[in-house]
């Protein structure tokens, strides 16, 4: 992590580099102080559970303290948002971006459900209280989907398992006949008595998340975003063969929107999530055939490869496959982890899934869960160079990663959003 600390100052980490030197004057923005808080998060709790040193803790414990302070920083005295800082923390003009709180959120649940300090997990709370009054007037997709996913994390946060956490819990819990509905909460939502530690559906399943009273709110908002996020998945999906008015490219099409761009592991990552939380089988049905869909884009010839910037992957249109960008990667990856994760606590391990190129061509085959964690580790392997064009991005040494996969070379700028990537992907996969 070593490139991580140098591109991190007193403020902040700097947004750009210039090979791999920070490039102060490009400045600070929460989208990328939230990711590297994740990064920080996870590294303080590798540092306690593989034994790496008090140094490691130490260095993991300065940057947590860091990150939390840009975000709380960003809050200005009339608890107003600012995204983008320049040195000095000098506010800079430029658009206060959805996707910015959505980070920020998500940062901050994955934070409380950390084993980190007090102090950190208590800072992290706080600030994601101040945030939530936003969440209500988000209007784009990815905000919506980080937030969701931020909420399940801080609402699971006493045996969380999701990714970018590796961990079990377990829970006992009394007969379902012990507990009794929190008031407010619909059909389907986890219920259960003062004290719990154990949470029970209402149609009488149970599960192994507990359920804090004071939180109760806190699923109503999980449901209002994770619901929207199904409806947009239902308002652009076919199969093949139908003819919605919207044109028939031969091809079913399973996705939020009528078109790939960036980061969008981000969407079926968010409602494995929620599913986690609220036992909603719909947020499962559309998170597992969402995942599918992208997986079917996504992975070919045994090997990760992603929708290019440079034009993304249009319905009924042909993809870009280049540049290739490590943001998704990273999305990509935890998607599948929490793939994983959702078929386990379902028990279907026993289904098969066959990843495809294609409609017709099938590249790899695995039983269960596995397909999953397999692709997962094809995104570490993207890094490292088993990509298309067979060159790592991601340095080992430093810990740096460059911006971009190009036909025949790598952008030879290593910046914030590629290094985090690089770093949470090795994180989440190392056990995968």
């Amino acid at each position: 992590m070593s490139h991580l600390e140098r591109i991190t100052d007193d403020i902040g980490i700097v947004q750009f580099c210039q090979g791999t030197r920070p490039d102060v004057s490009s400045g600070y923005t929460v989208d990328d102080n939230a990711r590297a808080l994740v990064v920080a998060a996870l590294a303080y709790e590798r540092s306690n559970t593989m034994a790496t040193g008090p140094v490691e803790t130490e260095k993991a414990a300065r940057l947590l303290d860091t990150y939390l302070r840009f975000l709380e920083r960003a809050w200005g005295p009339s608890e107003s948002f600012h995204n983008w800082f320049g040195p000095g923390l000098t506010r800079r003009d430029g658009p206060q971006t959805e996707d910015a709180i959505g980070h920020a959120v998500w940062a901050l649940g994955v934070v409380t459900a950390c084993r980190v300090p007090q102090w950190a997990s208590g800072r992290a709370e706080r600030l994601l209280r101040l945030w939530l009054p936003r969440l209500k007037g988000l209007h784009f997709l990815r905000a919506k989907a980080l937030c969701a996913a931020g909420i399940a994390m801080y609402l699971g946060r006493e045996s969380c398992s999701l990714p970018p956490l590796q961990r079990n819990g377990s829970r006992r819990c009394l007969p379902y006949e012990a507990h009794t509905s929190l008031p407010g909460l619909s059909p389907g939502f986890p219920v259960c008595y003062p004290g719990c530690t154990q949470s029970y559906f209402a149609d009488g399943g149970m599960d192994n998340r507990a359920v804090d009273h004071r939180d109760a709110d806190l699923y109503g908002l999980l449901k209002m975003l994770a619901d929207d996020l199904v409806h947009m998945f239902d308002e652009n999906s076919y199969d093949f063969g139908e003819n919605p008015g919207r044109g028939n490219y031969g091809t079913s099409w399973k996705w939020f929107e009528d078109r790939l761009t960036y980061a969008n592991g981000i969407m079926p990552y968010s409602l494995f999530c929620a599913h986690a939380m609220s036992g909603d089988p719909r947020y499962y049905t559309t998170a597992l055939a969402s995942i599918e869909f992208l997986n079917s884009v996504c992975v070919s010839d045994g090997r990760v490869t992603l929708v290019g910037n440079k034009g993304w992957y249009v319905r009924g249109k042909s993809r870009a496959r280049f540049d290739q960008q490590p943001v998704d990667a990273m999305w990509l990856a935890l998607a599948n982890l929490a793939a994983r994760e959702g078929i386990r606590s379902q028990r279907t391990t026993e289904l098969e899934y066959s990843i495809r190129s294609g409609p017709s061509t099938r590249t790899g085959f695995w039983t269960g869960s596995e397909c999953y964690a397999r692709i997962a580790r094809m995104c570490r392997e993207w890094f490292l160079g088993n990509n298309d064009a067979g060159l790592a991005l991601y340095d080992p040494a430093t810990g740096a990663c460059h911006d971009g996969l190009s036909e025949a070379s790598v952008n030879g700028n290593c910046g914030a959003e590629s290094t985090i990537a690089g770093l949470v992907t090795l994180m989440v996969t190392e056990v995968a």
